[in-house]
């Protein structure tokens, strides 16, 4: 999924919950990711590696009990 894709399915689920335009709301939302991701750098600056190549959602295994 690339990224305008996500914010289409975003401001798709923000209509369907608030019966609202989503514009600002993702705008600003945009804002705070970039901001917390700009702070997260200064504070470890290899931090840039670490991309994310896809967004979706990850699958958990069950873990045994018994190899904690």
């Amino acid at each position: 999924m690339n990224i305008d894709q996500a914010r289409r399915d975003f401001e798709a689920e923000f209509r369907k919950l608030f019966n609202k335009q989503p514009y600002t709301f993702t705008d600003r939302l945009i804002d705070l990711i970039k901001a917390e991701r700009d702070e997260l750098r200064k504070k470890d600056p290899d931090t840039y590696r670490n991309r994310v190549t896809e967004v979706g959602l990850t699958k958990t295994k069950s873990r045994d009990k018994t190899t904690r």
